[in-house]
């Protein structure tokens, strides 16, 4: 009885203070069979896995976000307008000024604009004023034991993401019960994932800390670092605007995850070409604007930003807000023309 009431109490604060509404309690058996694991495999102490999962529950709240993410349930323009904002651009402007020195080391370093950084750095957490407020021990065990529609794949994905948070607690010295991010388990100011933070987050700075929640310059360098991880191509656009030529139709295009087609048999579309290879491997994008379509040609450079996120929206929104950035805060060169 008196186990049941403390379940209860720590059910309420856990609800109260952490966001976890409508909580739920945790599987039993795979919060064992995963402190096994990592006693197995990790030399953690079985019962102190159990421990700390123990203090976990499982979020209703966080569930019904993960089944509606604003790429699917949003249409272009309301999601673009969340974005692409005159506050946005104003903000990076100023995160980019006071940023200056580590921005042009990350473009030195791996090839990856200021305007592109500072774009993502935006996009995911408002240049950092919002990383997120969720207990990552409800958020990672729920989408690894919970995850909505009972998807294996997803399943295993966030068993993993949860594994490498406490190999990452352990290495960063976080505190692993009280530590928050996103809803989805994604962590500090660029937003990565435990698996990424300890993989790919870089030292910027030479203090000799990999710090992602409050260092905008280890953030700066590990965003480049990614993207350089996963194929960004130094001095290659990102995008071309494009324009149906009268009288021409196309197929709705199928906005899909890669380039499908070359430069040279995009007949219908007026395009700035010039210098550019007709072989190019390209794709194009189409969403309604108002009562038309905009058109947009893009290359693989777009596809590595669909590796941060893997939404063409998402990738769609930081190309533009580094354009937007570009024009406005007038400090780098162009993703585009």
């Amino acid at each position: 009885m008196v186990l049941r009431f403390q379940r209860y109490c720590l059910l309420f604060y856990t609800c109260f203070f952490s966001n976890a509404v409508f909580p739920f309690e945790l599987d039993s058996t795979a919060i064992e069979a995963f402190a096994e694991e990592m006693s197995r495999k990790y030399d953690f102490k079985k019962a102190e896995v159990e421990r700390i999962l123990g203090a976990g529950v499982g979020s209703e709240k966080i569930i019904r976000l993960m089944s509606k993410p604003a790429e699917k349930t949003k249409d272009w323009e309301d999601y673009k307008n969340i974005f692409v904002t005159t506050s946005r651009v104003t903000k990076g402007c100023e995160f980019w000024k006071s940023n200056l020195k580590a921005l042009n080391k990350a473009l030195h370093v791996y090839g990856v604009p200021p305007s592109i950084v500072t774009s993502v750095i935006g996009i995911e957490t408002i240049y950092g004023a919002n990383t997120g407020n969720h207990r990552l021990l409800d958020s990672l065990p729920t989408l690894a034991f919970h995850y909505p529609g009972g998807s294996k794949k997803r399943k295993k994905f966030f068993r993993v993401q949860l594994r490498e948070f406490f190999l990452l607690a352990r290495e960063e010295r976080l505190e692993i019960e009280s530590f928050r991010g996103s809803y989805a388990g994604a962590i500090g100011i660029p937003q990565f994932m435990p698996n990424n933070y300890r993989e790919l987050a870089v030292d910027f700075d030479g203090d000799g800390v990999k710090n992602l929640l409050g260092n905008a310059s280890d953030s700066i360098g590990s965003v480049a670092n990614y993207l350089s991880h996963h194929g960004w191509r130094p001095d290659q656009l990102v995008y071309l605007r494009a324009v149906l030529k009268r009288g021409q139709t196309l197929k709705k295009p199928k906005n899909v995850g890669g380039t499908n087609e070359t430069l040279g048999r995009l007949h219908a579309l007026n395009f700035n070409s010039l210098g550019l290879s007709k072989t190019t491997p390209v794709a194009v994008l189409s969403f309604k604007e108002g009562s038309s379509n905009r058109y947009w040609v893009v290359f693989e450079n777009f596809y590595t930003l669909f590796r941060y996120n893997p939404r063409v929206k998402y990738a769609l929104v930081v190309a533009l807000l580094a354009t937007a950035l570009e024009k406005e805060c007038r400090l780098g060169s162009s993703v585009t023309r």
